[in-house]
């Protein structure tokens, strides 16, 4: 039985803590094969602790 490909996605994140701080980078990237589009994503978020 055949599914629907709608297309294919590569997701990437990278988390560091130093002391107090916490940083952390997000990467998507969605490749539509004909239905939508192809759509690109970064997210960066910081994080402090006290």
């Amino acid at each position: 039985m055949g599914g629907i490909d709608y297309g294919s996605e590569f997701d990437a994140s990278l988390g560091v803590k130093l002391g107090a701080v916490a940083l952390l980078a997000k990467y998507a990237d969605y490749r539509a094969d004909a239905f939508a589009v192809d759509t690109r994503k970064v997210w960066l978020q910081a994080e402090i602790s006290f």
